[in-house]
This record gives structure tokens, sequence and C-alpha cells, in this order.
């Protein structure tokens, strides 16, 4: 009987000792490169990265590889710029999302 009890109480215990762990999201993007691997930018003017040789038309670099952003409209008045990534994910426990951005002009 004592035996019974001694593995009746261990299973008790690690069965109700488990916790939950949830994962991290598996995606991270910083726009500090010239890639953009499953990122679709556009708007009027599209949005740019501004790393490597993606410049506002297609010329010389702003900042240099790593050291880049992505810029959604420039200091002009009545634009529009986006950026979304085409990578598919789970969201049932809904979706958190982090960024910092700043303001020029």
């Amino acid at each position: 009987m004592n035996r019974h009890l001694h593995y009746f109480v261990l299973f008790a215990f690690f069965s109700l000792a488990g916790s939950t762990a949830y994962a991290q999201f598996p995606y991270f993007e910083s726009f500090r490169t010239s890639s953009r691997n499953g990122i679709i930018l556009g708007g009027e003017p599209s949005a740019f990265l501004t790393a490597g040789g993606n410049s506002a038309n297609g010329g010389t670099p702003i900042d240099k590889e790593g050291d880049g952003y992505l810029r959604l409209t420039n200091a002009t008045q009545n634009q529009k710029g986006y950026a979304y990534s085409t990578s598919s994910f789970p969201s049932v426990r809904g979706l958190k999302v982090e960024f910092e951005y700043y303001i020029y002009g």
C-alpha cells in the first residue's frame, strides 16, 4: 500500500508541476541591410531600405550596409509608404509586434 501511495504522490507531483512553455515568435527583421527576403515595399513614392544599393531612386546608398533603416516616406507631405511580410505564421495566441521609429523633417 505504501509503495502505491509513493508512486501516486510522484505521479501527482510531476503532473501538476509542469508549466506551459511559450515559444518566441520565429520571425525578426531589422531592416539594417539591403536584403529584404519576403518583404514587400510599396507606396507613393515606394518605401525603401536605406542601406546598400537601395536608396530613394536607385542611386547612391544613404547608409552603409548594416546601418540602414526602412524609410516609408520622405520629408514631404501627401506621401504613403508600406511594408509587409509574405511569411505565414500561426496566430492562435495573438500577435505581439515591437518596432522603433524615427521622425525627420
